[in-house]
């Protein structure tokens, strides 16, 4: 996760080290037709084992995120499935918390394969292996720490390529400070989270 201020120019070097072409999407921000990865639009790829170097001003501040915009099509390795993903925080001119600790932390389905669920519509969906939070899958790795009595802010993304996450923290709850990067007007308290495919929150 990266920290820039939206008053300043931001150039970013693309390295492609794929051997398809691949397009890089700026979530949630304002950016010119040649950066915003969208093929549709207009936007060059970054041709298999080269580089594309894009500008912009980023902006609107927030928690934004990056992702590849390659159709994955019948392969599962490609796309929203590979797992080329970011997170990219645009700092506003003022900030309106004060926190102990600032944790950015992305939910991922990982191992993907297509699954017949038999029924007699010959239904097929996508099925995972293995999920994760941040680097993080259960049992495995440091969960994290806080100390009592400290602010803490979450920044949370659902990364996955098809699924949900819902997040709950037993006897806390959260309190939703923003969606998808932008203040909400009415803050609430839940005692679950639920994020759909590439929505964020700040708890």
């Amino acid at each position: 996760a990266g920290k820039y201020r939206n008053t300043l120019q931001f150039t970013v070097d693309i390295f492609n080290e794929t051997d398809v072409p691949e397009l890089l999407h700026w979530h949630g921000l304002f950016v010119p037709v040649k950066a915003d990865g969208a093929e549709e639009e207009g936007s060059p790829s970054v041709p298999p084992r080269g580089h594309l170097r894009v500008n912009f001003t980023p902006a609107p501040s927030g928690t934004r995120w990056y992702h590849t915009r390659v159709m994955a099509m019948d392969n599962l390795s490609l796309g929203a499935y590979s797992g080329q993903y970011g997170f990219l925080y645009v700092e506003p001119k003022n900030e309106p918390g004060a926190y102990d600790q600032e944790i950015f932390l992305a939910g991922r389905h990982w191992d993907p394969s297509v699954l017949r669920r038999g029924d007699p519509n010959n239904d097929w969906t996508v099925d995972y292996k293995i999920y994760s939070l941040g680097e993080r899958a259960l049992g495995h790795g440091e969960p994290v720490r806080v100390k009592q009595g400290q602010r803490v802010l979450f920044r949370l993304l659902n990364a996955s390529a098809t699924r949900s996450m819902n997040l709950a923290l037993p006897g806390h709850k959260f309190k939703i400070l923003t969606l998808d990067g932008n203040p909400v007007p009415t803050q609430a308290t839940v005692d679950v989270l639920t994020l759909a495919v590439a929505e964020r929150a700040d708890v």
